[in-house]
């Protein structure tokens, strides 16, 4: 019995000591990751966010202005129209419904019309400075030592869950500062 106290404590020692190696050896394999968290919704806000990108926004708009007036004019005469046909309740000529329908058409072609050459619009300058920003978040994550950029915007109730509270915000804009410095 006294042999065995012995052996088994220093049986007990060893696999400690093993158990402590082991787990030294895991450490070391485990990767390490620095994952910056942002959310790229800021980077559209006009005060917040980047500049040049809000500035293609609002050349966009400032573009399309006129045909959107001219579609709410639009919009207007079928609207006006269509209140004219209530009122006459059944007793209007065909010819006006006929207007009415056609004005509605023109409605639905220039909607889409307007929808398509703006998207296209924004695409074409977009795209420029697209590729410029994704070059600067590349350099942003490496003067900063990350690994990673995980933008929450799409979910930001998440599929990612984070092991600890992340200051989004705070890293959002501080990625928005450095893109406007640089573009």
């Amino acid at each position: 019995m006294k042999r065995l106290i012995p052996t088994l404590t220093l049986f007990i020692i060893l696999s400690l000591a093993s158990a402590s190696k082991l787990r030294a050896q895991t450490d070391d394999l485990k990767p390490s990751l620095k994952v910056a968290v942002i959310n790229s919704q800021l980077f559209q806000d006009p005060d917040k966010g980047i500049y040049k990108l809000t500035q293609v926004q609002k050349q966009v708009v400032q573009e399309f202005q006129s045909r959107s007036q001219a579609l709410d004019q639009l919009r207007n005469k079928a609207k006006a129209l269509e209140d004219q046909l209530k009122k006459a309740a059944g007793k209007a000529e065909q010819k006006q419904y006929d207007a009415y329908e056609g004005l509605q058409k023109q409605v639905k072609n220039e909607s889409d019309n307007i929808f398509r050459d703006s998207q296209k619009r924004y695409t074409d300058l977009i795209t420029p400075l697209q590729t410029k920003m994704t070059a600067v978040f590349k350099e942003w994550c490496k003067k900063r030592g990350y690994d990673l950029l995980l933008d929450i915007a799409k979910d930001p109730n998440g599929m990612v869950l984070l092991a600890e509270e992340s200051d989004t915000e705070k890293n959002t804009l501080d990625l928005i500062k450095y893109i406007n410095s640089i573009l």
